[in-house]
Formats: C-alpha cells, structure tokens, sequence
C-alpha cells in the first residue's frame, strides 16, 4: 500500500513517526515522509499546502503525526487532504491523540489513541486487503459521525523486535 506520513512538527522529535514508517516499509508498504516543520508561526499559509498534491495522488491513505501544540496544522492539513482528495482516509497519531482521541475524531477518519508499533501495521494491512478494519485495537474511527473506539493492547514489551529507523 502506498502510504503518505505527514510529520507537522516544529521542534519535537519525529521518532514515533519514523519508526512508523519503518515498521510499515518492513511489513512490504511503500511509505512517503514529509515533514512540514518549521518553528513559526504555528499555521500554515494555504499555499504552503499546494505541493503535497503532487505526493498526495500517488497515496491510498495518509498518516499525520500529532502533537498537541501543533494540532492546528495537522486539522489544515487533513483539511486540505480530505477537499483535494475526497474519501482519502486521514488518520492521526501521536501523543495528541493519546490525551484527546476525541479531538482526533472531530477532523480524521481515524485516530491512534495508544501505541500504534503493533496497530498501525494491522490497520495497514486490513484497509489494503479490503478487510473490516473497524475493529482494530489501539485504535478509534469517525464513521458518519459516529465514534467507534477500540480496546487498548497491553503494553508493548519487545523493544528489541522495532526495526531500526
């Protein structure tokens, strides 16, 4: 599957984003990382936005890395993706949408309200098989208005089987 992950962020790191990648490139997904980062102002002009169109056609979903102090740029963001690319799914991550999924949910189709080292690849891998992918733990989804939220996996304990990133 062809994945966009789309980091906003200004000054924090971007790990949990790119072991993300890594562990969807490991799984046989062609991944695509922008990093739309920048210290000032905390928006972005609308123009700022036009060349991700251009990455944006060649995707199947898109994954925006979020933390809390930059929330209103992954909204322009998913904003931008969901009126130039009409039923691209958007789905967050990040420790934003580990203290208010339902903030997540009021703009993307999905959010990953926990560690996403073992959901993001099960997401990945239903949504390209055509599979329910609804039920996916760790996780909540947007559908018609409707919230849908998952249970929680315990916590992740194999730190020595994440891919180097």
């Amino acid at each position: 599957m062809k994945i966009t992950l789309i980091n906003i962020s200004g000054r924090l790191s971007s790990d949990g984003s790119r072991l993300v990648s890594a562990l969807l490139k490991r799984a046989g997904h062609h991944v695509t990382c922008i990093f739309l980062s920048r210290t000032e102002p905390l928006d972005y002009e609308p123009e700022e936005l036009e060349p991700l169109s251009d990455i944006l056609k060649e995707s199947e979903l898109v994954l925006v890395a979020v933390y809390s102090s930059y929330a209103i740029r992954a909204i322009q963001v998913t904003e931008f993706v969901h009126r130039k690319f009409p039923g691209m799914k958007v789905i967050w991550g990040g420790p934003h949408c580990i203290s208010v999924p339902e903030f997540g949910l009021r703009y993307a189709d999905g959010v990953c309200f926990s560690e996403g080292d073992q959901a993001v690849v099960e997401f990945v891998n239903k949504v390209e098989a055509d599979e329910n992918y609804l039920n996916t733990p760790n996780m909540a989804f947007n559908v018609n208005g409707l919230n849908i939220v998952n249970s929680a996996l315990p916590p992740f304990t194999d730190l020595d089987s994440l891919p180097y990133y």
